[in-house]
């Protein structure tokens, strides 16, 4: 497998999402910023990828994410937490959701997309019903099919 290199993320993301610039760039890496519409308003993200991340990192830059401590699923549900600041959990790096050589374009962008969508349902509910497993929750083990076959 090979990893897409910066350039190719760029040319990706362009084509699929003009609405996402690039605020940054090196061979290295790249950082866009751009919108995404949730069900009910729009939020600025920006997406930082540097080659050799497990996965590329999303935070809301507008509006700010509300913490909410008095909800079951924690202040704010699904975020890996960098210092102070919170990003989106997209992906579980430990199921090799998401690898170098995928397009950012095609899977992160729509993964931002489905979490803003349950981020406002969990602000209105307090319940987290966008699946998956948070962070610092045990690795679900992965089941092979000839196991499966002799159970």
């Amino acid at each position: 497998m090979n990893a897409m290199s910066i350039d190719d993320q760029i040319a990706s993301m362009s084509a699929t999402w003009p609405q996402f610039k690039v605020r940054s760039s090196s061979d290295e890496g790249v950082t866009w910023v751009g919108s995404v519409e949730a069900e009910f308003q729009t939020f600025v993200v920006e997406i930082n990828y540097t080659l050799g991340d497990r996965f590329p990192w999303v935070r809301v830059l507008r509006p700010a994410l509300r913490e909410r401590p008095d909800f079951k699923d924690g202040p704010l549900p699904h975020v890996y937490w960098r210092g102070d600041k919170p990003f989106l959990c997209l992906c579980d790096p430990e199921q090799d959701d998401w690898n170098p050589a995928m397009a950012i374009s095609q899977t992160t962008v729509k993964w931002i997309s489905e979490w803003l969508y349950f981020y406002e349902i969990w602000s209105m509910t307090g319940n987290w019903l966008g699946g998956g497993r948070h962070p610092g929750q045990p690795v679900p083990i992965k089941v092979k099919a000839t196991d499966e076959a002799a159970s």
